[in-house]
This record gives structure tokens, sequence and C-alpha cells, in this order.
């Protein structure tokens, strides 16, 4: 899963000891139909219909994987074709973390997206 811009810097800034690297109570995960890119664009993450960036707990770190420890329900809408994946610091606005592609899904009425304890994994 590529890192954005911002979470490279950072991690690097944090290596060298120019800052701390932030602890953050929640990530969330959302959703987007176009390539946010290493600039981490919101600016296709669906919206509307009920739907909200859902906050993710991660089990212990064990290389190559870090598991979620919850299942993740997206609310039933229509939305364009969602072609990708994405962590943020916050349930709104905020900055990308990490982004990535994802099996392409079109929701329609009645389809609610579900993503199965363990099966959204970070490499």
């Amino acid at each position: 899963m590529p890192a954005t811009d911002y979470a490279k810097k950072i991690m690097l800034e944090a290596a060298i000891n120019k800052t701390v690297l932030p602890l953050y109570a929640n990530v969330y995960i959302g959703f987007s139909t176009a390539d946010p890119g290493g600039g981490g664009s919101l600016s296709t993450e669906i919206s509307g219909q009920g739907y909200q960036r859902i906050p993710m707990t991660f089990g212990d770190y064990v290389p190559p994987l870090t598991n979620t420890s919850q299942a993740v329900w997206v609310p039933q809408g229509t939305w364009a074709s969602i072609g990708y994946a994405f962590l943020t610091d916050s349930s709104q606005g905020g900055n990308m973390l990490f982004y990535d592609v994802v099996t392409p899904v079109t929701p329609g009425i009645g389809y609610t997206l579900r993503i199965p304890i363990g099966n959204f994994t970070i490499t």
C-alpha cells in the first residue's frame, strides 16, 4: 500500500529527529473512484447517501501484513465505480496516509460493501 507524500514526510522527519511521529487515536478507511496519487487527493472520494469514513483498528504488526481487527461496513448507496481504498488521519478532511487500488466495484441500491475481519491488509 503506497504511502502518500504527507506520510513519507512525517516518517522521514521523525527518522531524522525533526519531529515526533504522530500517534493517531483513530485511522479511517475511505473509498475513491480514481487514483489519489502520491499527493493523496481527496477530490474523488465517494460522498453522500450515508457514506462516511469508518475507523479501523489493526492487530499487532507481523511482517509482512497488518490485518484489520474488525469488520468494515459501508452504508448502502449508489456511487460510481469504487477503485481505491485509502487510510486517513481524520473522519472528514484530514490527511491521506496510504492508498491502493482495490478490485473495482460499482454499488447499486441495496448493495453494502463489506470487508471481513482479516481481509484488509497493509504490506
